[in-house]
């Protein structure tokens, strides 16, 4: 998995929900840091049907509004899942 965020970010978390079950923590880094931007191995098995919902936390310390952006001054939330064995490429962005 490759997680990431900005300066800014101070907790990433995501939560799979199986069919018929309550969600579950999947991942998280708490505290981020910025630093250290990890690719984690993980080892699990997904089902079509399965839910992942991401969270992540900001904190501002400016009185200027912090927009989505790419630059490490702006703030992004992303979580990347890589799978094998590869099948074809397909996935989903939710804004």
């Amino acid at each position: 998995v490759f997680p990431h965020m900005h300066k800014y970010g101070t907790k990433l978390a995501v939560t799979r929900t199986v069919s018929g079950s309550a969600p579950a923590m999947f991942y998280e880094i708490d505290p981020w840091t910025f630093g250290d931007q990890p690719m984690d191995p993980l080892e699990a098995t997904v089902a079509p049907d399965d839910r992942f919902d991401l969270t992540c936390s900001y904190t501002n310390p400016t009185s200027a509004a912090i927009p989505y952006g790419e630059s490490s001054e702006q703030e992004m939330c992303f979580f990347v899942l890589f799978y094998y064995p590869y099948t074809g490429l397909d996935g989903c962005v939710r804004g």
